[in-house]
This record gives structure tokens, C-alpha cells and sequence, in this order.
């Protein structure tokens, strides 16, 4: 139960954060309902990937499965934005980025490359959460 309640949590903090970075999901009519939603799926999928990527030996540590991951991401935003009408990808733009006094100019993304930087950074944020506070 303390599992399912921490891929609750932890897929809840990176959609949030997500949205914080690239706000390019949009959820029409009941909001919160459709983001409740996608929630669950994304629980759901962070709660079965390691067991299935164990059981088809593809790997479930390292940058092999940060790569799954992220690719898994993306296919389940996608099945969502075609089962839940009221979920919708939206062109969006990311701000400047100044990172030791380096900028990196703001850039305009599309529909599709906001969608793959949402799953990059849920995945991230996902990974970086759970190898902060490991499973027993």
C-alpha cells in the first residue's frame, strides 16, 4: 500500500512540475477530473514498469531504463490524448535558462515536441524522485 501511495505522490509532484516548466497540457471541461485521470495512468505505468521490464529482461536501472522510460512516457500521453477527449496538447514556449551564467535563449515548441518535453521532464523528475527515496 506504502508503494502504490508513493508512485501516487511522486507521478502527482512531476506532473505538477511539469507543467511548471512547459504548461502544454490542457485539461478542457472537468479539469480535475481529466487531471485525476492522468494521474492514475501514470501511477499505474510507473507502478508496473520495473516488474515488466524484469520480466522481458530489458533493463530496469541505468540509462537503458531512463530511455524506456521516457519512451513509455511519451506513448501513454499519447494513448491519453486520444481516449480522453478533454485532454489536449498545446504549443507552448520554454523560458530563457541561465545556468552559470550561460543563457539558453527561450524557444517556441510545437504541439509534438512540447508533448515529448512534458514526458521528459515527468520522467525525470519521476527517476530523480525515486532514486531520492528507494523502495525497501
Amino acid at each position: 500500500m506504502k508503494t502504490a501511495l508513493r508512485t501516487i505522490l511522486f507521478s502527482y509532484l512531476s506532473i505538477i512540475a511539469s507543467q511548471n516548466v512547459v504548461n502544454a497540457i490542457s485539461y478542457n471541461g472537468d479539469s480535475s477530473q481529466s487531471f485525476y485521470l492522468f494521474v492514475i495512468a501514470l501511477s499505474a505505468l510507473y507502478f508496473f514498469i520495473r516488474p515488466m521490464l524484469k520480466i522481458v529482461s530489458l533493463p530496469s536501472e541505468g540509462l537503458g531504463f531512463l530511455f524506456m522510460n521516457f519512451v513509455l512516457t511519451i506513448i501513454l500521453i499519447q494513448a491519453l490524448l486520444v481516449f480522453v477527449p478533454v485532454m489536449t496538447l498545446l504549443p507552448s514556449e520554454i523560458s530563457d535558462l541561465i545556468i552559470f551564467g550561460f543563457v539558453l535563449p527561450s524557444k517556441s515548441l510545437t504541439a509534438f515536441w512540447s508533448g515529448v518535453f512534458v514526458s521528459l521532464v515527468i520522467s525525470t523528475v519521476y527517476t530523480f524522485l525515486d532514486w531520492l527515496c528507494p523502495r525497501n
